[in-house]
């Protein structure tokens, strides 16, 4: 990533709302009038709605450890998705969804409106669409960490954002910078006179989360596909083989309650796990006392911590901007928590840039 003579755009994070905004920016812009980048410290993209692929035997897990699901409420989110249902990259999700406790009775719980996965892991939506925009000129690198960014005229004629890469000495020089990071990293990326008071982006927290993934030696004959989990350290249960087509496997994916992360957070991967095991096969015997014995039928185990998995305070505005040092924030936490909030959050900033720029 080089500079050269036309304006360029540099976006931190390739999650949805990132490419949400490199994506409306090139519906508007071509390459020849705005070079847009994109950096990621990730290997792949998607941020939360990230899958990891796990071999287990002589077949393939997909683990969707984060976002488990997405709702459509927007025109927008709706024009985005149309096709890419009619594709079958992406479905309806209908699960054999109970509420489990070991103090009560299972119950079945319904769904009042469409609950929506990707086909092939939930990070296949940021694919299609990192796909689309690379196909445009837009130049995507991922495991490429921003270590710090500054503004000055200290390397050239025009006052730009510097942006110096982990490992790399070249500090790379852009008009215009977008973060889709979260809220708090950002304090830690820029120097605070930048981010400018009334950003105020201390202000806009996440609560953590830990994800679970098990895959069964044996299968069990599980009367539910996902349950919503009370008064555990566990809040949700999801069977794998509900996602996908795949069920010689048996897999699943266990996330904490946000409160129970919190107060555990200092906790080893080790622990927390032992932990999360020790609640699961709990709940599990409720339903038949056999599994008891679910820790001896583990093939497989893996822990991932999400230090900013849900909202806790939003911003209530689709984007915030310092359009006097061109600089400008989108992400989930802007709107809410949904992955259809993080859409239209980047979407709403690049429109808006869109004008600025074109």
């Amino acid at each position: 990533m080089t500079t050269n003579q036309k304006p360029s755009l540099l976006i931190i994070g390739a999650g949805i709302s990132g490419l949400a905004a490199a994506r409306t920016l090139r519906e508007h812009i071509s390459p020849d009038k705005l070079r847009v980048d994109i950096i990621e410290k990730s290997r792949g993209f998607g941020g939360r709605m990230s899958c990891r692929k796990t071999k287990i035997g002589n077949s393939f897990l997909f683990f969707d450890h984060g976002a488990q699901f997405f709702t459509v409420r927007t025109k927008e989110f709706q024009t985005l998705l149309t096709p890419l249902i009619k594709s079958g990259l992406v479905r309806e999700w209908l699960p054999k969804l109970v509420t489990l406790s070991t103090s009560t009775k299972r119950f079945k719980r319904e769904w009042f409106e469409k609950h929506y996965i990707c086909c092939g892991g939930m990070n296949s939506l940021a694919k299609s669409l990192a796909r689309e925009l690379e196909s445009q000129n837009v130049n995507i690198k991922t495991n490429t960490r921003a270590k710090s960014i500054m503004r000055s005229k200290a390397f050239s004629e025009k006052d730009q954002w510097y942006v110096q890469i982990a490992d790399q000495e070249e500090k790379c020089g852009y008009e215009w910078v977008i973060s889709s990071i979260p809220a708090q990293q950002n304090l830690q990326l820029f120097q605070q006179p930048q981010l400018k008071p009334h950003l105020n982006l201390e202000s806009f927290d996440h609560s953590p989360c830990f994800s679970l993934m098990l895959s069964l030696k044996s299968k069990f004959a599980f009367p539910f596909d996902a349950a919503v989990v009370k008064e555990s350290p566990i809040g949700w249960i999801s069977r794998c083989s509900s996602r996908s087509d795949n069920d010689s496997v048996d897999g699943f994916v266990i996330h904490s309650t946000n409160t129970w992360a919190e107060e555990n957070i200092d906790k080893s991967n080790e622990e927390i796990a032992e932990i999360l095991l020790e609640n699961l096969t709990k709940l599990f015997m409720t339903i038949n006392s056999s599994y008891r014995d679910l820790s001896q039928n583990i093939d497989h185990k893996d822990i991932h911590r999400w230090a900013h998995a849900k909202t806790k305070t939003k911003a209530g505005k689709s984007f915030l901007i310092n359009d006097v040092e061109n600089l400008g924030f989108c992400g989930d936490w802007c709107l809410g928590d949904r992955i259809e909030d993080a859409f239209i959050s980047g979407s709403k900033l690049g429109a808006h840039l869109a004008k600025i720029l074109a």
